[in-house]
């Protein structure tokens, strides 16, 4: 086969398979978000991508094979996604926490379809951890350690139990956040998360402070 290549940006060239890999896991990724694993076609896969299933199959092998690797591109583009500390933060701890949460949570905005994958995952009763969560855990925590290390956050909570806290409080607000906006506006006053005058942006963003405050608080030295 032949080899096109196709300037993708300043920094290198993705060839004709490359872009042909691409589409095949853009196109898996749509439908095992929309219909699950187990209900997915590779023939669906090969219409929407416009390729055939030999050739999904030269590429991925196995329909399984395809599945963790959605999971691995997906996973993998959490380490290097930052959004940086909030321009105002009353200390290190606090800028700390809050770059960590701010980026879960706008990586899970930018990454809607990881959430449905996830769900559908534990729908289908597979339990098996994604290529490469594992090292994206592991690095998570490592800057906790570093942190605890240098006093800035308690000790007698495992790092890696705090990254779990934090990452639980930003996926699963993400995964029901539409009901948890009508519950939390409905309590009103001091019980609920009113005045935000039904934006949406404006509520998650004063949930985002929430969770800032509390890990902030309860973390810190």
């Amino acid at each position: 086969m032949s080899q096109v290549s196709v300037k993708t940006n300043s920094d290198g060239l993705m060839s004709k398979a490359e872009m042909t890999r691409a589409g095949i896991l853009d196109a898996a990724e749509g439908l095992f978000a929309e219909k699950g694993f187990s209900a997915t076609a590779m023939s669906e896969v090969a219409k929407v991508s416009e390729t055939s299933k030999p050739l999904i199959h030269h590429h991925f092998g196995t329909k399984r094979e395809l599945y963790l690797a959605v999971r691995e591109r997906l996973i993998g583009k959490l380490p290097e996604f930052e959004v940086g500390e909030p321009a105002e933060v009353e200390n290190e701890v606090e800028g700390l926490i809050a770059n960590g949460l701010k980026t879960l949570t706008e990586f899970l905005r930018v990454n809607g379809r990881l959430i449905r994958l996830m769900a559908w995952a534990r729908l289908e009763g597979d339990e098996e951890m994604w290529p490469g969560q594992e090292l994206v855990f592991a690095m998570a925590a490592e800057r906790l350690k570093i942190a605890q290390d240098e006093g800035l956050i308690r000790k007698d909570i495992p790092a890696a139990s705090l990254m779990v806290m934090m990452g639980g409080m930003v996926y699963f607000y993400n995964e029901h956040k539409d009901g948890y906006r009508e519950m939390m506006r409905g309590l009103g006053g001091e019980n609920g998360n009113a005045g935000d005058g039904g934006d949406d942006t404006a509520f998650d963003e004063k949930y985002l402070g929430d969770m800032i405050r509390l890990m902030t608080d309860g973390a810190g030295a």
